[in-house]
């Protein structure tokens, strides 16, 4: 049986295709320097035809492609799930991520339109790197044609700079997750992976083990309430990088004195209150990815793209609105993507927020 953690919509992970990345949880492979080490647990909703009936449903307005992301555990259930799209859905075609090296014999290639194999090895870098062991390939008639170097012209990295980075230490801004609990540390770092892209999220589930990793590196602690006020000294002198994590709603009875985010809110909720934080303490930008903190050269007509997209209109909606073709929508869309670097639709709103192309009560409905 599969389980997902959750999906969104994305521009990066198949060429020239508005892609649901549905993330299967239970992954047997458990690469070194996983970036998604969440989905090695065995949590999640279960992931059937149904599921898969509604997921599309709920997107199907914005999307070309279904792309399953993971599910070795399983992978004649990815079949049958493929075939299944491809049964029901004409035109929509389906993607399927693998970490093994080669591809499953419970696979027919013929019920997918893309496969990419190959565990992450951190020296060799993902498929955006031209060093990769990763193989993406476009399946027609049931032939494999390979297309990894689709996604160098996309990261457009000189080959020489690929080769310095991987010598120097990254100077990216960090975020650290302070949690006991693995289960509950982890759906922070997922929200925060996918609403701030530009961020190195850790997971830490002692204190102790934050002070073992130079704590003065990170431009934000997230951290459980509890650990808060067993090490309140440290987070009091840190407390306008501190925001603590707590499983109450209610304001009145959350920790004075500093920033709180409920862990029990949906994500939509989670980005509000994020924003608001950001509104309230870092006007100007400060400790924000360099992706939020400098313009990105869009377009007039991207950015009308980009603020209806945060309000959560359909491409076909938008399309009206604008009096452009529903083509023009998706293609202004992954041009936006590309300029951003910014993945999913809630990155997508922090950023339109923080650079006022539009207003909370807009994206939100109040204040």
């Amino acid at each position: 049986m599969l389980k997902y953690v959750n999906c969104d919509i994305v521009f990066q992970e198949v060429p020239n295709e508005v892609a649901l990345a549905i993330n299967i949880s239970g992954c047997p492979c458990h690469c070194p320097g996983c970036h998604s080490p969440y989905l090695w647990q065995d949590v999640g909703d279960e992931l059937t035809p149904e599921s898969i009936d509604r997921l599309i449903a709920t997107n199907g307005d914005h999307i070309s492609c279904v792309a399953l992301m993971g599910g070795d555990g399983d992978p004649a259930q990815v079949d049958l799930l493929a075939h299944h799209i491809h049964q029901h859905y004409e035109g929509l075609h389906v993607a399927w991520y693998s970490g093994r090296t080669v591809i499953s014999r419970n696979i027919d290639i013929s019920h997918f339109d893309y496969i990419k194999i190959g565990p992450y090895i951190r020296h060799l870098g993902s498929l955006k790197h031209r060093t990769t062991n990763q193989r993406f390939y476009r399946i027609s008639e049931g032939q494999l044609e390979d297309i990894t170097s689709s996604f160098w012209h996309l990261f457009t990295l000189p080959m020489d700079k690929e080769r310095e980075t991987r010598h120097q230490v990254r100077m990216v801004p960090r975020i650290a997750v302070v949690d006991a609990d693995v289960l509950t540390g982890m759906g922070p770092k997922m929200l925060l992976q996918s609403v701030m892209p530009g961020m190195e999220i850790d997971v830490y589930f002692s204190f102790e083990e934050l002070m073992r990793n130079h704590p003065e590196g990170f431009v934000h602690f997230f951290a459980n309430v509890l650990i808060v006020l067993e090490h309140q000294d440290f987070f009091m002198q840190n407390r306008r990088k501190t925001i603590v994590l707590t499983p109450t709603r209610d304001a009145e009875v959350q920790l004075s004195g500093f920033h709180c985010i409920s862990t029990n809110v949906d994500e939509k909720t989670f980005v509000e209150r994020l924003l608001s934080i950001h509104q309230s303490a870092h006007a100007h930008g400060h400790n924000m990815p360099p992706s939020y903190s400098k313009a990105k050269g869009l377009s007039n007509r991207e950015i009308e793209v980009l603020s209806n997209v945060v309000k959560g209109k359909t491409n076909k909606a938008i399309a009206d609105e604008l009096n452009i073709a529903l083509t023009t929508v998706i293609t202004h869309r992954r041009n936006i993507q590309e300029k951003l670097g910014i993945k999913s639709v809630s990155a997508l709103t922090v950023f339109a927020v923080t650079h006022g192309l539009v207003a909370m009560q807009d994206v939100f409905g109040k204040q």
